[in-house]
């Protein structure tokens, strides 16, 4: 009994885990699959210029946007937004219409940001790797991925708000 018990208390964090891997590698798949088709896609690009009212220069901020819709309900949103002090490009993956992945690069001329946000099947966050020019490192803390899933989820709602608008 004793042995059982002490089996199943081991095993317990085993699978929990393996349940998170076999998601990302699913995700992984999902990847593949969407980029195998990037050949076949029917693609659709919008580009525009957004004025900062907030700023005194008035200066213009570049945007571009290019959704893509693959066989087997795959499609990806792909983004290049200009910002104040550097260039951000992103790319969401969806299946069925549901995010699975986003991989986003933050451009600064002398490094680069680059954040991995995995997606549960439920849309949640399953995991968040940032690289900030010193390699992968995995988000464990709850409010930093709350920070960086609103972050970078922003930039999706605004392409998703100019494709509808250009329908």
């Amino acid at each position: 009994m004793k042995k059982t018990l002490l089996f199943l208390i081991f095993l317990a964090p085993i699978l929990l885990l393996s349940q998170h891997s076999d998601r990302v590698l699913l995700i992984k798949k999902m990847y593949k699959e969407t980029i195998s088709y990037s050949k076949v896609g029917d693609c659709k690009t919008i580009s525009w210029e957004e004025i900062d009212d907030d700023d005194e220069y008035g200066r213009s901020f570049e945007r571009e946007v290019t959704k893509c819709i693959y066989p087997d309900n795959y499609s990806r949103i792909s983004l290049s937004f200009s910002l104040w002090e550097s260039w951000l490009d992103g790319e969401y993956y969806f299946k069925n219409g549901n995010l699975y992945f986003a991989y986003l690069f933050d451009d600064w001329g002398n490094s680069i940001d680059k954040w991995r946000i995995y997606f549960k099947e439920n849309g949640e966050v399953e995991k968040i790797l940032v690289d900030y020019g010193d390699g992968n490192t995995k988000v464990n803390d709850r409010g930093e991925i709350e920070i960086i899933e609103q972050n970078e989820i922003r930039w999706l709602n605004i392409a998703l708000k100019e494709l509808n608008k250009r329908k």
